[in-house]
């Protein structure tokens, strides 16, 4: 179980990586094209912008793990929840790699300064650019297909609602409900954007549940 997680644990390095080359790259395509005008979304037609929420789907998102993390020093078997949170980001941040720069959608606000985003865009140095994403404070605005942090939030609601035994499963739900809405008033990505996330991972989560079950199942019936 140790290697593996420590093989996964390395495999999120790298696919965080690429993640962030992918970022940049959509992001230079979209801002040299001119990419700035809104889609039409029926998320923004329902909840008006408010710039004042801007980082509040961040506070659902960092409690939400603090909660898991709380939780998480009470089981015996972290290792094997950590393993399959790990994975789960594997594999989803690996399709969003492909589908970012896939097809670039433009940005939900069409000011750059409603984002942080710099009207003259950022000058990223190559291969170190993901690193200046981290350590710089410099910001990607297309990396939409599909959200990241609704990617988070379904982990944390699926190992709470299986591993952890926790019974306000409606509850956790409606967090998510929550956060959607946040990232939806503040224009942080279109409805699509979260639609996408939310299927996607309960997609993996049930093929890897699934997968589990087959393990259990003994391999040396022999049917006469």
């Amino acid at each position: 179980m140790t290697d593996k997680l420590l093989i996964s644990l390395c495999g999120n390095i790298v696919t965080f990586y690429f993640t962030g080359l992918s970022n940049i790259w959509a992001h230079e395509q979209a801002y040299n094209n001119k990419n700035i005008y809104p889609l039409q979304d029926i998320g923004f037609k329902l909840i008006d912008y408010n710039r004042n929420y801007l980082y509040y789907n961040d506070y659902v998102l960092g409690a939400l793990l603090l909660v898991v993390f709380v939780f998480l020093g009470f089981q015996k078997n972290r290792k094997e929840i950590i393993l399959r949170w790990s994975i789960m980001l594997n594999i989803l941040f690996m399709m969003r790699i492909i589908m970012i720069p896939s097809t670039i959608l433009t940005r939900p606000v069409e000011i750059y300064e409603k984002w942080g985003c710099k009207t003259e865009g950022y000058d990223y140095n190559g291969l170190f650019g993901p690193f200046e994403i981290i350590f710089q404070n410099k910001m990607t605005c297309y990396d939409f297909i599909f959200s990241g942090h609704m990617v988070n939030t379904c982990i944390c609601i699926l190992i709470l609602t299986k591993y952890l035994q926790y019974k306000c499963k409606y509850l956790l739900w409606l967090v998510c409900i929550i956060e959607a809405f946040f990232i939806i008033i503040t224009r942080s990505h279109y409805l699509i954007d979260i639609n996408v996330a939310i299927v996607l991972t309960i997609l993996v989560w049930i093929i890897l549940e699934q997968r589990e079950k087959n393990k259990e199942i003994p391999q040396n019936i022999h049917i006469v």
